[in-house]
């Protein structure tokens, strides 16, 4: 017997608001659902996380719902998912309630038949949002579930059962979705977005019912069929590393033009929002192309890149899950190491001008050296930011047992503190360490970390390891021209001067707190390299071996002439050269070299 239900002939922006609430905190809380059977447009596990984290700014909202009128009440949904929207699926979203806020916009208060127009328009508007829409998607069950909204709202009015009917054809719909993309057929699961909208319509169903937002379900929920993992053995993986998004702020934004420009650099492109904002989202290897394009539309904001390649390795690759290592940019390592120990990286920003690069993503350290050269502008960085912080942190906490973040020395940034503030917000399992360090020191440190999980050590036994680098860990710096020293208020304009006139070449050293000082001059280049090799043979414990990390400014060329000095010296047992990131090299200037030291850590 069917279940007797109240009738609702009306939805104001009140009724409107509580059931968008509704739905999506029944979607909250079926994340993890989502994330396993998560397999297109990429198998990178994280539709829940999106959809989650797009509504959670919704629910976290609560002014839009005191809202009487739908049409601001809509709006104000629109806005906030919006700026909230997080992956294909989450823009999706956005641009969902970005239509349906559109379509409501002249009532105050709708009937079905009003509801049902503004959710084909929204149906409609989510469609033009992507740039290569498929069948099978999430796209698919929206369709299917406004077409019979539309048909049958002018004999349905009342809400309670439409809304009921057209869930269950919402549901049809979403079991389609297997046989329809050869993907889902492959992994025998159903599209991981479309069963989000699905659930969200679950919790709004639920709250027509019930009058109010009960956790108990009364019927039977389509759960089940997304309580199964995936089988992603068939999968491919996605040709394309980065998946990019921002905002972009302008006047008169031509949403079509966007997806036109986009179209050679990437796929999976999702454009939504309004003339005057919209929120971009792209799956391409070429993430500071995708920036660069999307200026000339206007202002751009909120900036966000995740690497798919190491978050299908998280998931699904060969990696020790006991203890994820996380560092920052500022860790001058080369790429194949962190490649290697899947070694993950949160990036520092670099302002030039107008310009905001995003550190090893957006741009190359060679590109970011030969712009100081040929630029006025002083580059500067910030700290690690918040958002950029907790999402790698949400991201290892759920896919590991642990997490060990290393990030650069206090005494030089405050990014430690922010880690640590956020890391208690997350879990007691993320363990926040300041290194006391900077650049191929901290690169080093981290590899020894790296290392250690490699051969099985425990997180305790790990950071034993990583104190005791640190510890005894030595870093000496020589500098090209004095001049990005002095600009950056690292050395006082009268010392640079008399250095310049004399000319005396600074040897430079980090402290025990990570800071950096002045150890000892020489006279010109070949005095300084002869300087920093002696002091590096004064410093070192007699009988020791010890791992040696070089890194350079757009001057690889000594570096590799060091190299080759230390290897006749000191017979290393670990010794890699590598390029410093803009980070630490935006206050030390092109020509740049760094030397790191320790003695080999006994595992």
């Amino acid at each position: 017997m069917e279940k007797q239900r109240r009738k609702i002939e009306f939805i104001d922006g009140v009724r409107f608001a509580k059931a968008i609430l509704a739905g999506a905190k029944w979607l909250m809380e079926r994340e993890k659902q989502l994330n396993d059977i998560n397999v297109f447009p990429v198998p990178d596990g994280d539709t829940g996380t999106n959809m989650g984290g797009t509504l959670k700014a919704l629910a976290d909202n609560a002014e839009y719902m005191k809202i009487s009128s739908i049409s601001e009440a809509s709006k104000a949904v629109a806005e906030t998912a919006l700026m909230a929207a997080r992956g294909n699926s989450g823009a999706i979203l956005a641009q969902f309630f970005q239509g349906l806020s559109e379509g409501l916009e002249k009532y105050r208060k709708v009937t079905t038949v009003d509801f049902a127009q503004a959710a084909k328009i929204a149906s409609d508007k989510s469609v033009e949002a992507v740039s290569k829409p498929k069948e099978g998607t999430i796209l698919t069950v929206i369709r299917d579930w406004s077409e019979y909204l539309v048909n049958q709202s002018s004999q349905m009015l009342d809400f309670a059962d439409l809304f009921y009917h057209s869930l269950e054809v919402a549901r049809v719909s979403l079991k389609k979705t297997k046989e329809q993309m050869e993907v889902l057929k492959k992994a025998n699961v159903v599209d991981a977005g479309a069963q989000g909208f699905v659930y969200i319509l679950e919790g709004v169903m639920n709250f027509a019912e019930q009058g109010r937002m009960n956790r108990e379900k009364w019927f039977n929920t389509s759960e089940t069929s997304a309580e199964s993992h995936a089988d992603h053995t068939s999968i491919e993986s996605s040709e394309y590393r980065y998946c990019t998004e921002c905002m972009v702020i302008g006047m008169q934004i031509d949403q079509k033009r966007v997806k036109e420009v986009l179209a050679e650099v990437g796929n999976s492109t999702v454009v939504v929002g309004s003339p005057t904002k919209i929120r971009v989202h792209i799956h391409t290897n070429m993430p500071g192309k995708v920036f660069e394009e999307l200026r000339n539309f206007g202002a751009i904001q909120q900036e966000k890149i995740d690497d798919i390649f190491q978050q299908e390795k998280d998931i699904y690759g060969d990696v020790n899950h006991s203890i994820a290592l996380v560092t920052d940019t500022c860790s001058d390592i080369p790429e194949e190491l962190v490649a290697k120990y899947n070694i993950h990286r949160i990036p520092f920003k670099i302002n030039m001008g107008e310009i905001t690069h995003i550190d090893e993503a957006t741009i190359t350290d060679e590109e970011f050296y030969q712009q100081m050269e040929s630029s006025t502008v002083v580059p500067k960085t910030s700290q690690l930011l918040q958002p950029d912080l907790k999402r790698m942190m949400d991201w290892t906490n759920k896919y590991f047992d642990s997490t060990l973040c290393l990030i650069m020395a206090r005494s030089l940034s405050a990014s430690v503190d922010t880690a640590k503030r956020v890391a208690k917000t997350i879990s007691d399992k993320i363990i926040v360490i300041d290194t006391n360090t900077i650049c191929v020191g901290l690169g080093l440190i981290t590899l020894v970390a790296a290392k250690a999980i490699e051969k099985g050590k425990t997180l305790d036994q790990t950071i034993k390891l990583v104190q005791t680098a640190m510890e005894h860990q030595k870093q000496v710096f020589t500098v090209r021209d004095l001049k990005y020293l002095i600009r950056g208020g690292r050395l006082s304009t009268s010392k640079g001067f008399i250095a310049n006139l004399l000319h005396l070449k600074p040897l430079l050293h980090t402290e025990k707190d990570g800071s950096l000082h002045p150890l000892s001059n020489a006279f010109g280049q070949n005095g300084l390299k002869k300087k920093l090799l002696s002091t590096m043979k004064k410093t070192m414990i007699p009988g020791k071996k010890y791992w040696i990390a070089i890194g350079h400014c757009n001057n690889e060329e000594t570096a590799l002439w060091y190299k080759k000095q230390i290897e006749s010296l000191f017979s290393p047992t670990e010794l890699y050269v590598t390029s410093i990131a803009s980070t630490i090299g935006s206050h030390s200037g092109p020509g740049t070299i760094s030397i790191a030291y320790f003695p080999e850590p006994e595992f």
